[in-house]
């Protein structure tokens, strides 16, 4: 044979019937064409055979003897292996193959690839701002940017940020210059004549103490300069200024100039303007009672600047403020007006914001006070007002939550919305966008937010990593649970939104049930809608399905599940009461219809934080480590009748919170990071378990997570996939890092 002949792929998602018509068989000849003519052949023969032929390239099959010559059933689908044997047109040449293997792996011609396995950060999407301590942030319009300036903690260490948004998405900036790090409490602007963002003001500590500033910086959107005024405002942190388009002057008001005596009132009612090159000191008859952390906006129509909101601080031993102000105020250039809304709001801080597309001001809750702001209880807020310019009629909005302090607000002109970025009562960086029936995350991104204590999935038979869920805290407490599906096909991340999906909670359980196609959740936890403790549901890439089991493992938490393809069940082990009590020793199966548990002569002992992945070699499921009444660093493997130790105390070091996968390529169990209290890189390792021992791998790189991250293997591209985690366990991360050759 001469001419080339190319096969195609094709997805086959049924099974298909023993006797195969007339009619399947040219579904099958147009889907695959073969490449010998002794496949041409036996598909001639097919057709009138009444045993079942062997399915070509991209045919249903259930095992290796289902597909024709030279083709392995892959995911139920008959296909060439990748890396496998490579041949010329007469197929007797052989030509090695090492796109995807690595460490030493049969190379598919006798020989072995001697690339090595190695950790990759993949580029994602755009970036994405970390979680911010404080965060402001204004629309650029000449440069049709959003500009965002953060203060963040990593490692208790303070550190400022400069980020801008477009269409693109995120992007950091690395300017040569800035104000200090560890700043917060300053304000920003953005002055439309000059084209530039102004800042001014803050504090930072330094020794137990904190000190304000009284620096007046720009950024031109390459780089902040330090400004020389003559004249300008006294230090103070916690300010407001908004620009005045209509007299071209940016406002400042207020703010805190702290004080170390305990009772000394140390808020501000000064007014000033900035013309660009000075500040100047204005003088009206009236002004707003003093106060800080207030809000103040342009309001276009009414051509003034608005001021709302605020508080009166006294210093004790916790700062306490004396009163709340929900006043609403008016900027005319020479005088400040009072004006009584309707039903005014009553926060602590509030940011407010010109909505050109309603022409209306918008104002979003943040904490209603200091107390229930460190201390709680939190409730429900609604998503914001809307300030009518002409009646001062407040319109309360539904959805959203208190945001806390750090995070930012302004529209976007380019996209038309209003644009809101961080909450640092949650510990969360996102970028949600108002719509008009709430907030919703921004379009703009490919990427989950940063998050631990997510699980993922690969789908076999689509070819995706599927992610759910995640804390947007700190791994321990779970804190801002998500309940977001999103898919990973080795090149973008995409956000699904079905109509149903499991309720937020906390401690499940997911594998990819490769028999049915579909991906399996215990839902391991109770969840505030009420309801059953411990659900099971299934994802089939379109739509999440509860199943109505007679019986359930019930409520815990950190269990172990994987599923045994050999005998098509899920196998669940261990786990501990949500509120404390006995470890589970008790072995759980489902198969597809309902969950009974399995008596067995030899049990592991009861443990949580574990880890349980299925060797498809091997057959069996291989688990290792957790927590009980010691530290686990032991390895057992369960053959579908008995469980048995495979290797007892030893390495790994790990002992709870790692993540296992299964590497078919390379027919090996990968572990990777450990929790063991402490945040050197001894922690972040990767182990690979062969059946007999387990042997510490050396790459090059490592992910920037070590614990609460998620991870699974790509049986399509031969990679191991890990998202988010933790790298302090204080922060989350939004990282993407794939294992494999590189």
């Amino acid at each position: 044979m001469t001419a080339r002949q190319t096969s195609r792929t094709a997805r086959v998602s049924k099974r298909h019937e023993a006797h195969r018509s007339v009619t399947v068989a040219v579904r099958i000849w147009r889907a695959a064409i073969p490449s010998r003519p002794t496949l041409l052949l036996a598909f001639a023969l097919s057709i009138f055979s009444c045993a079942p032929s062997p399915a070509f390239e991209g045919g249903a099959c259930e095992k290796a003897g289902d597909c024709a010559e030279g083709l392995l059933c892959l995911g139920r689908v008959c296909r060439h292996e990748r890396g496998g044997h490579a041949t010329d047109d007469s197929g007797s040449v052989c030509r090695p193959d090492c796109t995807h293997k690595c460490d030493g792996l049969p190379d598919g011609c006798g020989g072995v690839c001697t690339q090595p396995c190695d950790w990759m950060k993949v580029p994602a999407g755009s970036d994405n701002p970390p979680v911010p301590d404080y965060a402001a942030m204004v629309y650029d319009s000449r440069q049709e940017r959003t500009v965002l300036f953060i203060n963040r903690n990593e490692g208790w260490i303070e550190m400022n940020e400069t980020w801008e948004r477009s269409k693109a998405g995120w992007k950091k900036m690395n300017p040569r210059h800035q104000p200090r790090d560890g700043l917060t409490g300053y304000a920003v602007a953005y002055d439309r004549d000059r084209g530039n963002t102004v800042l001014f003001g803050g504090g930072y500590p330094e020794n137990s103490n904190v000190f304000v500033v009284d620096e007046t910086w720009t950024w031109d959107g390459e780089d902040w300069h330090l400004e020389s005024p003559s004249f300008r405002p006294p230090a103070r942190f916690v300010l407001a200024m908004a620009y005045d388009e209509n007299r071209g002057r940016v406002v400042l008001y207020g703010g805190d100039v702290h004080s170390d005596n305990p009772l000394s009132k140390t808020c501000l009612s000064d007014t000033w303007e900035w013309d660009g090159r000075e500040w100047h000191i204005m003088r009206p008859v009236t002004s707003p009672p003093c106060r800080l952390s207030e809000s103040v906006a342009y309001d276009p129509v009414r051509k003034k600047v608005v001021l709302f909101g605020g508080y009166d601080e006294v210093f004790g031993p916790y700062p306490v403020p004396s009163r709340y102000f929900n006043d609403l105020w008016e900027w005319d250039g020479e005088a400040w007006t009072e004006t009584t809304p309707e039903n005014p709001p009553e926060f602590e801080r509030l940011l407010v914001t010109y909505d050109a597309n309603r022409r209306k001001l918008f104002i979003y809750p943040g904490a209603p006070s200091l107390v229930t702001f460190w201390f709680g209880p939190w409730i429900p807020a609604p998503g914001g007002w809307e300030l009518d310019g002409n009646s001062f009629n407040w319109i309360e909005l539904p959805g959203g939550e208190f945001a806390g302090f750090g995070y930012g607000m302004s529209f976007d002109e380019s996209t038309r919305r209003l644009v809101l970025f961080g909450m640092s009562r949650q510990r969360l960086n996102d970028t949600l966008e108002w719509e008009d029936n709430g907030w919703q995350p921004s379009q703009l991104f490919v990427a989950p937010t940063a998050r631990s204590g997510a699980h993922m999935g690969f789908d076999n038979r689509r070819g995706v990593i599927v992610l759910l869920g995640g804390s947007g805290h700190r791994p321990a407490n779970g804190d801002s649970e998500r309940g977001e599906t999103w898919e990973w096909d080795g090149h973008v991340w995409r956000l699904r939104n079905p109509v149903d999906r499991p309720p937020e909670a906390e401690w499940r359980a997911m594998v990819y049930d490769d028999v049915r196609g579909h991906m399996l959740l215990y839902n391991s936890g109770c969840h505030a809608e009420g309801g059953s403790c411990g659900e099971t549901w299934t994802w089939d890439g379109n739509a999440w399905w509860r199943l109505a089991t007679a019986h359930s493992p019930g409520e815990r938490r950190n269990a172990a599940m994987a599923f045994d393809s050999a005998r098509g069940r899920a196998v669940l082990f261990g786990g501990s009461g949500i509120s404390g009590g006995v470890n589970d020793a008790h072995t759980w199966e489902f198969d597809g219809e309902d969950w009974v548990v399995r008596r067995t002569p030899q049990n592991p002992e009861g443990r949580t934080g574990h880890a349980m992945v299925y060797d498809k070699k091997r057959g069996r499921a291989v688990m290792f480590g957790g927590e009980g009444s010691e530290t686990f660093r032991d390895t057992w493997e369960w053959d579908g009748e008995t469980w048995t130790k495979a290797a007892d105390d030893g390495e790994p070091e790990g002992d709870f919170f790692f993540a296992m996968a299964y590497d078919s390529a390379r027919a090996r169990v990968l572990l990777h990071g450990s929790y063991l209290g402490r945040t050197d890189n001894d922690s972040m390792e990767t182990w690979e378990w062969d059946g007999r021992s387990w042997r510490r791998l050396v790459p090059s790189n490592r992910p920037s997570a070590w614990y609460g991250f998620a991870m699974a293997y790509d049986s399509w591209r031969d990679r191991l996939v890990l998202f988010g985690g933790s790298p302090d366990g204080r922060w989350n991360l939004d990282e993407t890092w794939e294992f494999g050759a590189q």
